[in-house]
């Protein structure tokens, strides 16, 4: 009997024995187990509407072979070959004309030579050069006879040996060459007369560098015909 009593107190230990540990163990995996909040649609975060960012690790865009160069101003060193039309502003062109016509006598310049604003480029040999500069030359030498004229009857006219309208009728005349004066160095002008007065100069406008040329020594031009470009 007493033998009997023993084994069931062994029995009883054991089943406390073991239903302690198994007590433990879930208590333990309870409190180690990360808890996980129940989502409720009230708690969910939108997506947000914009662009995103996302930042790749250098050892990544390395595995993939991609490379990344911060930018920076520069020339690009590749060629480039396509078909193209090169031409220049219109305030960057002229076209030298030919104002009289005459027989070119002289060809200063040549295609691809500099030029200056205002140089000579050609002389032509003109008829209408000549008589603009015939008409100059009259028209200067009346205004200055004008002139003295208009000088010594107002002298006349302070010392009262003279009447007054000879003096007002000479600053008339005077007036009068001053306007056939400008007249005259207006047509000069336009012609571009040279210095010599028998020949009309061609003149660049601009300065720049001759792309084009169809004057020939000794060839008869009419006016407005191109010579330079």
């Amino acid at each position: 009997m007493k033998a009997q009593t023993q084994s069931r107190q062994r029995l009883l230990a054991s089943g406390a024995a073991l239903a302690l540990a198994v007590g433990l163990g879930f208590g333990i995996a309870k409190l180690t187990t990360p808890s996980t909040p129940a989502v409720t649609p009230a708690s969910r975060t939108a997506a947000p509407s914009g662009p995103q960012t996302i930042t790749v690790p250098a050892d990544h865009l390395q595995a993939v072979g991609i490379a990344t160069e911060a930018l920076r101003e520069g020339a690009i060193s590749g060629e480039i070959i396509a078909p193209a039309s090169v031409v220049s502003a219109p305030s960057a062109e002229a076209s030298l004309v030919a104002r009289s016509s005459g027989a070119i006598i002289r060809v200063l310049k040549q295609i691809g030579d500099p030029v200056r604003a205002g140089e000579t480029v050609a002389l032509i040999e003109s008829r209408e050069a000549a008589a603009a500069a015939a008409d100059r030359r009259v028209a200067n030498a009346r205004l200055a006879l004008a002139r003295q004229t208009t000088a010594r009857e107002r002298s006349l006219v302070e010392q009262h040996v003279s009447a007054r309208q000879d003096y007002d009728r000479a600053q008339a005349e005077m007036l009068a060459a001053e306007a056939e004066a400008e007249r005259a160095q207006a047509a000069a002008t336009a012609v571009h007369v040279s210095a010599d007065g028998r020949s009309a100069a061609v003149v660049s406008p601009i300065a720049g560098k001759f792309t084009a040329q169809s004057a020939v020594l000794g060839a008869y031009v009419e006016p407005q015909t191109e010579l330079f470009r």
